[in-house]
C-alpha cells in the first residue's frame, strides 16, 4: 500500500515552573515567571490568548481552559462540531492560574508536580514539572473522545508497513474510519541542566501515559509534555 501520509514530529522544551497566585480565577502575572523563562524556549509565535473566562480560538478549534474547579482542557471541533477533553495529569488538583502576557497558563501545585498549559495555533501543550523524587514516574491524560474515536500509538498505526521509519513515536487519535484527526507529539523529558531524561508513551484504552524514568543521577525538577495539535483529515487510512 503506498501512503500519501506526511506526519511532522512535533517537540516542545520546557523550564521549571513557580508562579504567585493572583486572587482573581484568570489574573495576568505582573513579575517575571517561570511561565515566561518557558515561553523563552517554547516560543510565544504560536501562542494564542485566552479570554477573562478562559477560552482561546485558533482556526480549528474553541478551547475552554481549566480553572481550579476543572480536570481537563475541553476542545470544540469548528469543523466538526465534536468535543475533545484532555485531563489534567493523574487528575492533579488545580490551583487558580496565572497568565502570562503571552498567553501561558500556570498552576501552582503543593505536590511535587506542577503545570502549565499553552493555548497554540493548532492546539495545546501540556507541560509538567516535576520538582523532585518524590514525584511519580507515569502521568495519565485520561481523554473523553467523539464516539468511535480512539487512541493509537504510531508504531501500531503502521504496523503492517515493513520497516520501522513510519513510527514516529507520536500518538495519534483516529475517527471511526481510522484516519488520523489530531496528535501527540513525540514524548520528551529534560532535567535542569538540560539533561534528557528517558521518556516514553503507552496507550491503555483511552488513557495516555507519559513514563518519565528519573533516577538517584536525575537532576530536578525534570520537564516533560505531551503536545497536542489537530491537523484534521489530512491523513490516508490503512486498511
Amino acid at each position: 500500500m503506498k501512503l500519501t501520509l506526511k506526519i511532522t514530529s512535533l517537540f516542545a522544551a520546557f523550564l521549571l515552573l513557580s508562579a504567585t497566585l493572583s486572587s482573581a480565577t484568570y489574573a495576568h502575572s505582573l513579575v517575571p515567571s517561570a511561565s515566561i523563562k518557558t515561553e523563552e524556549i517554547t516560543g510565544t509565535n504560536d501562542l494564542i490568548k485566552a479570554n477573562e473566562n478562559g477560552v482561546a480560538e485558533n482556526d480549528f478549534n474553541i478551547i475552554n481552559l481549566p480553572s481550579e474547579f476543572d480536570d481537563g482542557i475541553l476542545l470544540k471541533s469548528k469543523g466538526t462540531g465534536e468535543d475533545l477533553k484532555i485531563g489534567v495529569p493523574n487528575n492533579m488538583k488545580l490551583s487558580k492560574p496565572t497568565i502570562t502576557e503571552s498567553g501561558s497558563y500556570e498552576y501552582k501545585n503543593d505536590g511535587p508536580v506542577d503545570l502549565i498549559l499553552q493555548p497554540t495555533e493548532f492546539g495545546v501543550r501540556s507541560i509538567v514539572n516535576i520538582k523532585n523524587s518524590s514525584a511519580p514516574k507515569e502521568y495519565k491524560f485520561e481523554l473523553d473522545m467523539p464516539e468511535g474515536h480512539r487512541l493509537i500509538s504510531s508504531a501500531d498505526y503502521f504496523g503492517d508497513v515493513p520497516g520501522n521509519e513510519l513510527d514516529t513515536e507520536e500518538v495519534f487519535i483516529v475517527d471511526e474510519n481510522n484516519i488520523i484527526q489530531s496528535v501527540f507529539g513525540k514524548a520528551w523529558a529534560v532535567d535542569v541542566n538540560g539533561v534528557d531524561v528517558p521518556t516514553y508513551y503507552e496507550v491503555v484504552d483511552n488513557t495516555l501515559i507519559q513514563t518519565v524514568n528519573f533516577n538517584e543521577n536525575t537532576a530536578f525538577p525534570v520537564l516533560a509534555d505531551p503536545d497536542w495539535v489537530a491537523i484534521g483529515a489530512c491523513g490516508t487510512a490503512l486498511a
